[in-house]
């Protein structure tokens, strides 16, 4: 009888072990759930900082202008050259001389920056109050 007990004590310390180590491998498991659970939170709250930031900076983006676009027609004197016509009516609207000069070409249907004395050039510029 002593046998047999200790046969039933050995399968029960068997079924046990392999009971351990499953709820070792099951936490081990929860863990790694928790882990990826947590990253994922993390990178939920990046992109929604992101959009936030991108959202915002699209709304104050779209302030209207007070300044109003005109459009002059400038004699071409001796001398005068597109840039010098362009320093003279230059905005800020615009990104920079060199693109406001293609904008001035591109109005008068001007390949190069060869302009000629005594004809006009149609020159677009802004005028009113300058935004801060």
């Amino acid at each position: 009888m002593d046998q047999a007990y200790k046969r039933e004590e050995q399968g029960t310390a068997g079924r046990n072990g392999m009971r351990s180590g499953r709820s070792r491998v099951l936490r081990m498991l929860d863990r790694m759930m928790d882990r990826r659970v947590v990253i994922f939170v993390i990178i939920l709250m990046i992109l929604l900082l992101f959009s936030i930031v991108f959202m915002a900076v699209s709304v104050t983006a779209e302030h209207p202008s007070e300044r109003k676009r005109l459009i002059a027609s400038v004699y071409i004197e001796q001398g005068d050259s597109l840039w010098s016509i362009a320093e003279e009516f230059y905005t800020p609207e615009f990104k920079s001389l060199s693109d406001y000069i293609s904008v001035i070409k591109a109005c008068n249907g001007l390949d190069s920056d060869m302009i000629h004395e005594g004809r006009y050039l149609v020159v677009p510029y802004y005028t009113g109050e300058p935004e801060d």
